[in-house]
């Protein structure tokens, strides 16, 4: 029987999960690798000009390279590495496989944290740093209680058995990961996310933060896409044509917020030709994605160029990053199911401007520098463009992208810290020694880029100091 969507589910007992690769599915892999069919020549024209052509990417002597460094890959290695990981399965409502990694902490103080994941990425793009943020070094850092699940229809989770509101769509799915943190007994938590993890976690925010005091208390996020001019006037100010809206940005607003509508810009008119695939045809092009490891490679590898992943370049996102991801898509045939969350909900931004996901608890950003898209620290502030009435602490890493957990694990980390610390602040992020110019690849802050009123944990440390409750 399914729960209604006013109470909670329960979960089954959690059951450690063994990651395993059949010799089937490794020997059909490189079968498939080996059989590749590619173009003898570049498929699409060259040009003169030294701008990178989107039309153009991913380019042939990119999936050349990549094919040839995949084929040596050792996937049984790869195996052995995420078996590091404690990885866990329960069964909720009507999820009848929910994959989830529980990191622990040791400390009394630690703060349960709920990491949702975005597109095009999984629970890879945080299981490095569970361990980290739970056992951190410094016994003054602020801990957590990590718990990383895969979203329904990623990697080892089932997918939706319906598109209905409050079971295929992202409420539905927040259902699901609320009642994961109460039936791991974390009554109150926190949440982080980036991409569509930024919505979940906002969802988790806004709509399972109890009157009681329990659910969701506080949610940091990493991708924040605001609308410049609210409702109408964003959307007017992007369906403009783009010399027009950049000279109106030009006219009315600062250096940081015209940099943040070119971007935007950039991304509406030029970037976002797979969010309308995936949202409109994503059985189109999903029966091949989940037959062929070279056609998702091919289609993820488009993303290369605006994620600043290169072959050897261990600065950014790595070639290893890529393929793995692209791995678990296809040996758990889950590329197709992992555009749900594209197709079956509103459009992302309305997230932002629907006052139902309007969050009312403390509520904190990060902005990295290379992004889709960028917040300004006044859109942040302003009510009615970050849909939130408590936001409290802002922050901009100098370097870093869209998968910044991935990328900069050492930023994400120092960040997600300081936030969480009492006031907002520790004893890493109040040296001045670490804020630096964007750009700065040794500096973890930008510096005269932060702002807050507090940290994200503050009001549940006076709860606890009040009834001499701990964290749980």
């Amino acid at each position: 029987m399914t729960a209604a969507p006013t109470e909670v589910p329960a979960i089954t007992t959690p059951t450690p999960f063994t990651i395993s690769f059949s010799d089937a599915d490794l020997e059909q892999f490189h079968r498939k690798l080996d059989d590749a069919r590619l173009p003898d020549g570049p498929m699409f024209p060259a040009s003169k000009s030294k701008d990178v052509e989107p039309k153009a990417f991913p380019t042939l002597e990119l999936i050349k390279g990549a094919l040839q460094y995949w084929r040596n890959m050792d996937m049984k290695a790869f195996e052995a590495e995420l078996n590091t990981y404690p990885h866990f399965t329960t069964s909720i409502d009507w999820c009848k496989q929910l994959h989830f990694i529980h990191q622990p902490s040791s400390r009394p103080d630690a703060i349960p944290l709920i990491f949702c994941h975005g597109w095009p990425g999984s629970f890879l793009e945080a299981a490095h740093i569970a361990k980290p943020l739970a056992e951190p070094e410094d016994p003054s850092a602020q801990a957590f209680h990590v718990v990383i699940p895969s979203l329904p229809g990623y990697t080892f989770s089932s997918g939706p058995p319906t598109k209905e509101h409050e079971t295929g769509d992202v409420d539905g799915y927040c259902r699901l990961l609320d009642a994961l943190m109460r039936g791991l007994g974390y009554d109150r938590y926190a949440a982080q996310g980036g991409d569509w993890g930024s919505v979940h976690a906002r969802v988790l925010a806004s709509r399972f933060a109890k009157n009681d005091g329990s659910g969701c208390r506080a949610v940091h996020l990493n991708f924040l896409p605001t609308v410049p001019g609210g409702k109408y006037g964003g959307g007017l100010l992007m369906a403009l044509p783009e010399s027009v809206s950049q000279k109106l940005a030009d006219w009315t607003m600062s250096e940081e917020e015209r940099k943040a509508v070119r971007k935007a810009l950039l991304y509406n008119n030029y970037g976002s030709a797979y969010y309308k695939i995936q949202r409109e045809r994503p059985s189109q092009i999903g029966f091949g994605l989940i037959d062929s490891p070279v056609a998702i490679l091919g289609y993820m590898a488009n993303f290369t160029n605006g994620l600043g992943i290169n072959i050897g370049a261990q600065s950014k996102l790595d070639i290893d990053w890529l393929l793995h991801e692209t791995f678990l898509y296809w040996v758990t045939k889950s590329a197709a199911t992992s555009f749900l969350p594209y197709a079956l909900n509103k459009p992302f931004v309305l997230y932002m401007l629907d006052s139902t996901y309007r969050v009312d608890v403390p509520f904190g950003y990060t902005g990295f520098p290379n992004e889709i898209i960028d917040c300004p620290l006044n859109w942040a502030r302003n009510a009615s463009r970050s849909n939130t009435s408590r936001f409290t602490w802002y922050a901009k890493s100098p370097t870093g992208g869209h998968l910044a957990s991935t990328e900069k694990p050492h930023i994400f980390i120092a960040h997600m810290r300081a936030a969480f610390a009492p006031k907002g602040e520790d004893s890493v992020s109040s040296n001045k020694d670490v804020y630096g110019k964007q750009g700065d690849e040794d500096k973890l802050f930008v510096q005269g880029a932060s702002w807050k009123s507090g940290g994200l944990w503050d009001e549940e440390r006076k709860k606890d100091k009040k009834t001499g409750a701990a964290h749980l």
